[in-house]
């Protein structure tokens, strides 16, 4: 038995104890535990010990004897179930999810953060606020400070603004703000922020092409990475992401855009036969409101 529990062995409170019953176990012991997560309960695992070398270590399984394989504590389980394995955040301690680098930071009491792959230069505080993380990031060096114990902080959306917390920004950059914004001037489709929907409908989204450090455009679309060509069956005609808005003719003549299922109205006369020539010489924002609503209802004819 423990005649004077010490040492790793009580770590946290740890009261270790022995049952003698049968082949004998080992309770309460820090070593055979969750390692006491930040703002969680320690979890105890039973080790025999009877014949019980050689029993955990190198053997299938050998992290559930002491912890869950996957553990569900915190933002393990959001982290884990997108494929992201234990050495991207414990680099320093683990080789794989299944085998231990340096065992010398293993079961020493310490939660060993050390990062690696797309999460290299991730740094994480006293309160468990992860910063400078690209994996939490707009891809362009803008970075959001979730924390691990609170997973709404880190929810999809909140890396890159496209679900801001209230008072946040939604984002801005390219001409992501005129696809995204629902207000009363936003004349873009108003794509949906309350789930990846939204992003899909030009960004190709899967486990193995998000937080890849590339960014990933449907191909179907036709658009090109120098941020050029079209985008349809939205844009028929060519656009560019970061010169501001198209004009009003690149989706009401020739190839009309679709949009939200709604075709754009064919206004292809309008400069031979209608307000457009050369005697009446009126474009169409002498009457239609440039920045209001009208994909989704509305004339936009100014007051």
């Amino acid at each position: 038995m423990f005649r004077t529990p010490s040492g790793t062995a009580t770590y946290y409170g740890a009261t270790p104890s022995y049952d003698p019953t049968g082949s004998g176990s080992c309770l309460t012991n820090y070593c055979h535990s969750n390692g006491v997560p930040s703002s969680a309960l320690p979890v105890y695992k039973t080790a025999s010990w009877a014949f019980g070398k050689n029993s955990i270590v190198g053997t299938p399984g050998e992290c559930s004897a002491c912890h869950d394989a996957a553990p569900g504590t915190n933002a393990h389980t959001g982290h884990l179930s997108r494929g992201y394995s234990c050495a991207v955040c414990h680099a320093a301690t683990a080789a794989t999810n299944s085998s231990i680098k340096d065992a010398s930071k293993h079961v020493n009491g310490i939660k060993e953060m050390s990062f690696a792959g797309a999460a290299l230069g991730t740094e994480i505080d006293v309160s468990d606020t992860c910063t400078t993380s690209y994996c939490h990031s707009n891809g362009r060096g803008v970075y959001s400070s979730p924390n691990w114990t609170m997973k709404a902080t880190g929810a999809c959306g909140s890396c890159h603004a496209t679900a801001p917390g209230l008072g946040g920004a939604l984002i801005a950059s390219g001409a992501h703000f005129a696809h995204f914004s629902t207000s009363a001037a936003a004349y873009g489709p108003m794509l949906t922020t309350q789930n990846s929907t939204g992003c899909q409908a030009c960004h190709n989204l899967s486990s193995a092409n998000h937080v890849n450090q590339s960014i990933d455009l449907n191909g179907t679309l036709g658009y090109q990475r120098n941020g050029t060509g079209t985008c349809t069956p939205c844009h028929a005609a060519q656009v560019n992401w970061t010169t501001g808005a198209v004009t009003c003719e690149s989706c009401h003549t020739g190839a009309l855009s679709v949009i939200n299922g709604a075709t754009a109205p064919d206004k292809s006369l309008a400069a031979t036969a209608g307000h457009g020539t050369s005697a009446i010489g009126r474009g169409c924002t002498a009457c239609h409101e440039r920045n209001a609503r009208h994909i989704n209802g509305g004339s936009r004819l100014q007051p």
